[in-house]
């Protein structure tokens, strides 16, 4: 089945190479700053088709369907097109497309594509995370010695002044902060030692579902920024790190301020 997924992901790869952005191909839609192109619903057409030929007991959620049914106690797959959309219309070549695979409230399997780095990130449930075949393995540094990132739930207004106050007690406890716009990317990035820390106030499952799986077998914890586990049927915030740089934030940012 992964092997049969990755060659699917990367055909649908191909259609965001071959992509041509121009203004009557972004849409806006429900949201603050929340788009969505032609290719989006391209790549997602094809990945539903190809996974339905294969695999007909999945129930299939995606980003861009109308009315998204997770059937929590399905056999599913949770996926995101293109993570990054904003990225991918301004030409940053920081966009993937996430694909889950979860049998009730477990992800059994999870890819994470970049076209553009030609970069897949993919990991099994028990069987560790990878990147183009290596072995990853998620370096447990200090909090102080990681990149972190910290993602603005730009469709949230609401969330924008708590979201700049954690960036201002997070940013003296770091080496940096930093921010990607492509949260499959940034729990993928976890996974390969490239930034240490990820968190975000708003996300929906398509983007953390084959991320964090990924992420989590690389040696990462990933969890809601109070601790809690991550649902996969509704929208939630996000922490992920090595474990000494996720236990020194829960340490030292106040938990009242973060649900």
């Amino acid at each position: 089945m992964l092997n049969e997924i990755k060659s699917i992901v990367r055909q649908a790869g191909n259609l965001l190479l071959e992509a041509k952005i121009e203004p009557e191909s972004v849409l806006a839609k429900e949201g603050h700053k929340n788009f969505v192109t032609r290719y989006d619903k391209q790549v997602q057409d094809f990945l539903e088709d190809e996974f339905r030929k294969l695999w007909p007991e999945y129930h299939f959620v995606a980003e861009e369907q109308e009315n998204p049914d997770f059937a929590p106690n399905d056999l599913r797959f949770i996926v995101d097109p293109i993570d990054g959309t904003s990225n991918f219309i301004h030409g940053m070549n920081l966009s993937a497309i996430s694909v889950a695979a979860v049998d009730g409230d477990q992800i059994t399997l999870g890819v994470v594509y970049n076209p553009f780095t030609n970069e897949m990130f993919w990991a099994e449930l028990g069987k560790g995370a990878y990147l183009n075949g290596e072995p990853l393995n998620c370096p447990n540094v200090p909090l102080d010695l990681t990149l972190f990132c910290v993602g603005m739930s730009p469709y949230h207004e609401e969330l924008m002044p708590k979201t700049l106050r954690l960036m201002g007690e997070l940013q003296p406890l770091v080496t940096d902060l930093r921010r990607l716009g492509a949260a499959a990317l940034d729990l993928s990035y976890i996974a390969a030692g490239r930034q240490g820390g990820f968190c975000e106030f708003q996300l929906q499952p398509w983007d953390f579902a084959a991320g964090k799986l990924i992420a989590e077998e690389s040696g990462a914890i990933v969890t809601t920024l109070t601790g809690d586990p991550l649902p996969l049927d509704q929208p939630s915030s996000i922490l992920c790190a090595g474990p000494l740089a996720y236990y020194t934030f829960r340490e030292k940012i106040e938990v009242g301020f973060l649900r």
